[in-house]
């Protein structure tokens, strides 16, 4: 297994701007954001680390408590360790398309690799 090479142009640090939407009657939420993504498991897996505040508050714990769960639960649930990924990818997904989102309207390009 290794990372899409979709995947390894994202490698690098990013800033950027958060934008939160909780409602659709309710104002944008905005704030500071970044995030670091890196090559792991000798260039297997691409970790992200990302940080992020909601009105002054920062929200990665909240989030990276919410992932845990995530994986503790699919851990627990399912018998084959195999379909394990394949069930933990929507979430990661999630991620990564916003990821690819940002990057577009931003115009953003990754620095150099560590690797």
């Amino acid at each position: 297994m290794s990372v899409p090479a979709s995947l390894l142009q994202l490698a690098g640090n990013w800033t950027g701007i958060n934008r939160l939407w909780l409602s659709p009657s309710e104002p944008v939420r905005i704030s500071d954001t970044t995030a670091t993504l890196t090559l792991t498991a000798q260039g297997r897996f691409l970790a992200i680390r990302y940080t992020w505040a909601d009105e002054g508050q920062r929200a990665h714990l909240a989030t990276a408590e919410s992932y845990a769960e995530l994986k503790r639960r699919l851990a627990q649930d399912l018998a084959d360790p195999l379909t394990y990924p394949d069930v933990k990818d929507p979430a990661v997904d999630m991620i990564y398309l916003a990821a690819e989102e940002w990057a577009a309207a931003t115009h953003w390009q990754p620095g150099p690799s560590d690797v």
